[in-house]
């Protein structure tokens, strides 16, 4: 697992020092605790267990590697994922084994072992791609009046970027593109429909990527019609709703922010 915290636009990396010469990641297993855990289950609470922090977002690389386990001659697959940290100081919980940080661009001189230094072309592969992803995009809060309700959609699980989160509709701005019509085509892309009215809410900066997210509210013409190729599963949600569900990048913060909003127009 590739932790790592964002310091002042700088990606660093958690790594472990154990004895005079091992320096490596933090590992982990499946199905410790729990029967049928997930690989991103277990990656999670490997995190809090190890570090004691809760990630701000799993990345599965979809990068898998046979690795011999000595004791037994066995076996074992090892999973690659990139995990987001808080931007503090966290300790290693489970041993006295001293951490540092370090940048991506530094880790394949210091780590130990070969299998753990070959996802780090994946993770800057991964990085720059998500970076221009995120460098102009635009994002729909798409409301409902009548019942004060916010149209939102769960990612699917096999998706690079947050699998398995709640997003707005959205998407960047191409090449030539104005903001408004990127809005337009990425509602009709992902919903198969129309545009029915809409207004510039503000930007928004992803604090981790220092991007920024135009954000607008958005009404539809008609019920909004996914495909289901890009989601699990969508529906319309009150403020409560919204709440309790995980969302990817900022979009929690970018639709409480239009329901206090529209409190204190009304």
């Amino acid at each position: 697992m590739y932790g790592y915290r964002d310091n002042n636009g700088k990606k660093e990396f958690f790594v472990l020092h154990r004895g005079k010469r091992d320096v490596v990641v933090l590992t982990g297993h499946v199905g410790d605790h729990f029967i049928n855990e997930t690989l991103e289950q277990a990656a999670k609470r490997e995190v809090l267990e190890e570090l004691g922090v809760e990630p701000k977002n799993i990345i599965n690389l979809n990068f898998s590697i046979p690795v011999e386990i000595k004791e037994n001659n066995e076996l074992s697959t090892e999973h690659a994922f990139l995990i987001e940290i808080p931007n503090k100081d966290v300790h290693f919980l489970e041993g006295d084994e001293r951490h540092k940080w370090y940048s991506l661009e530094d880790l394949s001189g210091v780590l130990t072992y070969p299998n753990q230094k070959e996802p780090l072309s994946k993770i800057k592969q991964f990085f720059d791609k998500y970076d221009e992803f995120l460098k102009n995009s635009v994002s729909a809060i798409i409301i409902r009046e009548k019942d004060n309700k916010v149209f939102i959609a769960r990612r699917k699980e096999n998706k690079e970027f947050s699998p398995g989160l709640w997003e707005t509709i959205g998407g960047r701005i191409e090449k030539g593109e104005t903001a408004e019509g990127a809005l337009k085509r990425e509602v009709k892309e992902e919903l198969n429909v129309d545009i029915k009215s809409f207004k510039f809410f503000g930007n928004y900066e992803y604090r981790y990527y220092n991007k920024l997210f135009k954000t607008f509210i958005v009404e539809l013409e008609k019920e909004p019609i996914p495909d289901g190729s890009d989601f699990e599963e969508w529906g319309w949600f009150s403020e409560e709703e919204i709440k309790k569900r995980d969302f990817a990048a900022n979009c929690k913060e970018r639709i409480l922010d239009y329901f206090n909003k529209n409190k204190k127009d009304n």
